[in-house]
């Protein structure tokens, strides 16, 4: 599965649109992984922040499938580590 690694911003666009990025946005605005938008169903900041935990959460589970999803004590920290940054 190819995504873009690493750990992804969120940006404030205009009104209650957020942007999802690479930290080196400013390097090149064109990149951009997602833009939430509010509609009368969801809360765009807190999907925006759900999914810019996308890259963290796919790391955790393809390291967790190699240990044939057997936890170690590492492993409920990084699990607890995304879970507490999006309350």
């Amino acid at each position: 599965m190819n995504y873009t690694k690493g750990e992804w911003k969120i940006y404030q666009g205009t009104g209650e649109q957020y942007i999802l990025a690479p930290p080196d946005k400013e390097k090149d605005p064109e990149i951009v992984i997602a833009r939430i938008l509010r509609d009368s169903r969801t809360n765009p900041k807190a999907n925006a922040h759900l999914i810019a935990k996308s890259p963290q959460m796919i790391e955790l589970i393809r390291k967790l499938a190699i240990q044939k999803f057997v936890f170690f004590p590492e492993d409920r920290v990084g699990a607890t580590k995304i879970i507490d940054s999006l309350v």
